[in-house]
């Protein structure tokens, strides 16, 4: 075959082989580029006085998504404001002017639990809030020979319920005395109220721990002011020289050596620093710092009385050095710090009171962190898929137990790693649709119960069922009906622990209506409307028992859904 015609046959194969354009356009699959969020929807409303309902112009209206979304926006001379081009999601909305108490969208007054606003796609969602005249309390602080202190930092606390536990929490933005010694804390909502003054920002208050109204290092011995709405208060504060204490010891590992440690003591009653209210986070624990020698040793002084939870971590010491002592890039991670990686740190916990004198000779000895693997499992008779995206988690059952979690596993099984003492084992991401049945570890029944590892291996069934119990109901004040608070407990004083699945609350809508699911069947229940509900106060058993004998009773079976009818009681 000449050149030619070797040349017309490819031609003509090339043109057999090559495939029409239109028909490859039928047969490939139509890719869809990926759709963005056209950031179509917006938030508007107003914000008025709750006294007299005139407008508030040049209020601060700040929007957050997840504590890293912000946009703020300031109100115009009709107290309204509008934030547009928003992508669609979940919302927190502040509102916060001075003279006034600053307010999260949900709440009717301050301190009550706020609601998240879920905005949709090209949605219009309206806002609208009043705000309440924040009160204040000034005065000035003074040394023993009644001279002014200058640069003092002073802040309130209010007692409230965090995490199942009575804490002073911060409250209002905290003052620095002048050189009169003068300070002004306002924007505070009605209540009681202690004032604590220490000399220096929060980072030294290991050297010079706080002082409570009227003087004393002690809050046994504080002195509460009642604010009531609007109204101002006096607080002088006296810094005398106060005794306080020390406490010291040793800290060994679990071979029983003493080793080097970072030690921590964290009050259980007290919680001092910088407000978290914008990130919806209470403020953390007070807290004082200290680290272990060689020899294990550790000394912490200027402790105010009160009790504390002491802590002391080795695991990462003793990793580091043994890394920095190895000195070959090569032979992979030193024992030490591959047992960290795998199990979490060591640690050591003790809890402890301080009364004025000092403490010491306490022995901390650490251990290593639990480990739990588990699997997420359907309960006998579910039929439907699991859901996705649910995970484990860990919640220490003491506040200040550094109980450490880390997380692994795919699908429906999971790891956690590094609990030091007693958790309870819980789950995030579960749809209402579903609920808890039964916690097995290491074939105990651990659903409502603390777990300890005691730096051992366990195996853990989280069983899951889709049969959940729902109580609705309606609210009605004078035969209306109104968006008061639903709490909801059991008749077992033993389950209102914190944490607990069997105590509910719920913020009825502008229509009386309210919705709880998932509490656990075969119970019999209290529920009670109540127009105030604190956030946080249904953790209170106290609380809890005050309202039993004026809420109504009801029974749920398993799968049951009940409806009830509540008139409020007034807080």
């Amino acid at each position: 075959m000449n050149t030619r015609h070797r040349t017309l046959l490819g031609v003509a194969l090339g043109i057999l082989l090559v495939p029409r354009v239109d028909l490859v356009a039928q047969q490939r699959p139509t890719q869809r580029a990926p759709r963005v969020d056209p950031m179509s929807a917006s938030i508007k409303g107003s914000v008025t006085t709750a006294d007299t309902g005139a407008p508030v112009r040049g209020a601060e209206v700040r929007l957050s998504s997840r504590g890293s979304y912000n946009r703020l926006v300031t109100t115009d001379g009709d107290g309204s404001f509008r934030m547009s081009d928003l992508p669609a999601g979940e919302y927190r909305l502040t509102v916060s002017r001075t003279g006034f108490t600053s307010l999260v969208f949900g709440q009717r007054r301050p301190l009550e639990a706020p609601t998240t606003i879920n905005l949709a796609e090209g949605e219009t969602f309206t806002a609208n809030l009043a705000l309440t005249r924040g009160g204040a309390i000034r005065g000035r602080v003074i040394d023993r020979f009644g001279d002014p202190i200058a640069a003092t930092r002073v802040q309130v606390l209010r007692s409230r319920m965090i995490r199942g536990q009575r804490r002073l929490q911060t409250m209002g933005p905290g003052d620095l005395t002048d050189d009169t010694g003068e300070f002004r804390v306002y924007g505070l909502p009605p209540g009681d109220y202690y004032v604590t003054a220490s000399t220096g920002p929060a980072d030294s208050v290991r050297k010079d721990p706080p002082i409570f109204f009227p003087g004393t290092p002690s809050f046994s011995e504080a002195q509460s002011i009642t604010l009531g709405v609007g109204t101002e208060a006096t607080a002088d504060v006296q810094l005398l020289p106060q005794r306080s204490a020390r406490v010291s010891g040793i800290v060994f590992n679990a071979s029983g050596a003493p080793v080097e440690a970072m030690v921590q003591l964290t009050s259980e009653a007290v919680g001092i620093g910088l407000s978290l209210e914008s990130a919806g986070a209470p403020p953390p624990a007070f807290m004082i710092n200290a680290d272990a020698g060689a020899d294990g040793r550790f000394s912490i002084d200027n402790v105010p009385p009160g009790p504390y939870v002491l802590t002391a971590n080795s695991s990462f010491n003793a990793g580091l050095m043994a890394g920095i002592q190895a000195g070959n890039p090569n032979a992979g991670p030193p024992r030490a710090m591959q047992e960290i990686m795998e199990r979490g740190p060591e640690t050591a916990t003790m809890s402890i009171i301080v009364a004025g004198d000092n403490v010491s000779d306490l022995a901390l000895t650490t251990r290593r962190g639990g480990v739990l693997t588990g699997t997420f499992e359907r309960d006998s008779g579910v039929v439907r898929a699991l859901p996705n995206n649910v995970s484990a988690v860990v919640r220490p059952a003491k506040e200040g137990s550094s109980s450490t979690m880390m997380q692994g596993g795919r699908g429906s099984t999971f790891r956690l790693a590094g609990m030091s003492g007693p958790f309870y084992l819980g789950i995030n991401g579960l749809p209402d649709e579903w609920a808890i049945s039964q916690i097995i570890v290491d074939g105990t029944d651990v659903t409502d119960e603390p777990i300890d590892l005691k730096g051992q291996t366990g195996s853990a069934r989280i069983v899951l069922t889709d049969r959940v119990t729902t109580v609705t109901g309606m609210v009605q004040a004078r035969r209306e009906p109104s968006n008061y608070s639903v709490v909801v407990f059991p008749d077992d004083v033993t389950r209102w622990n914190y944490p607990s699945r069997y105590v509910r609350s719920s913020r009825a809508n502008e229509r009386g209506q309210f919705r709880i699911t998932g509490l656990p069947a075969n119970e019999r229940y209290f529920a009670v409307a109540v127009d105030f509900l604190e956030e946080g106060a249904e953790q209170d058993p106290e609380f809890l028992e005050r309202l039993r004998s004026q809420a109504m009773t009801f029974s749920l079976r398993d799968g049951e859904q009940r409806s009830i009818y509540l008139d409020p009681i007034a807080q």
